[in-house]
């Protein structure tokens, strides 16, 4: 990210990209793992209740070398059988996820590090690494360029403007809730906002969405 690539400067980036984290699914990860794995949190999924996460761990490096982010993996039981997408089994559609370290960590053999994995329900992840002499701490709400103007929208003492598609909405919800039907909404939302809806096509698209999104059967 810090250097240019086929003539573009993409180092103001960094920063966002950095708090982001990378799906990987190359079986060969396994040979740059610096200290073995460990179960950091588990679930029952006939009895668990939530999904907040916060777990520490403290892992013994094994040889010397740039930690470079947290490589992450889980594995599932169906059954009988196990699913997983460590480091040492075949590709699965679910895929193993590295929370990057920016700037990365050296580290020797014999050092131990903590770490802290947290995500509350429905929102975003956290990572924190302390290595005795130094900490990281990021997170996936940094890797999002949100203006401030956006970030004011969700607080508790905020007056909300709907906007055009936020208005067209709710003009959709309450012909909805009225018994129309979505040929009907569908035309008269394209009528009332031919600035945003710019064909029937796209009208009809726009209030499927809407349907599938607030259905009572959803």
């Amino acid at each position: 990210w810090s250097v240019p690539h086929r003539g573009f400067d993409y180092s103001p980036l960094r920063r966002y990209a950095a708090n982001g984290f990378l799906s990987d699914r190359r079986k060969e990860v396994s040979g740059e793992l610096l200290a073995p794995g460990q179960v950091i949190a588990s679930a029952d999924f006939y009895s668990a209740t939530d999904t907040n996460l916060d777990a520490t761990a403290t892992f013994q490096i094994e040889k010397d070398g740039v930690c470079h982010g947290l490589h992450a993996w889980i594995r599932i039981r169906l059954g009988e059988q196990w699913a997983a997408t460590g480091p040492i089994q075949a590709p699965m559609h679910w895929t193993p996820t590295t929370f990057t370290l920016d700037p990365p960590f050296s580290l020797a053999a014999s050092h131990e590090i903590e770490a802290r994995l947290r995500r509350p329900a429905f929102g975003e992840w956290t990572w924190e690494v302390n290595n005795g002499n130094d900490k990281r701490r990021q997170s996936s709400f940094l890797a999002q360029p949100i203006v401030a103007n956006r970030l004011r929208a969700a607080s508790p003492s905020a007056n909300v403007q709907l906007s055009r598609r936020g208005i067209a909405t709710l003009a959709a919800l309450s012909a909805m809730k009225a018994g129309r039907s979505n040929a009907e909404v569908s035309q008269q939302v394209r009528m009332d906002f031919p600035d945003l809806l710019r064909s029937d096509e796209e009208a009809a698209r726009f209030i499927s969405n809407v349907g599938l999104a607030f259905s009572a059967t959803s």
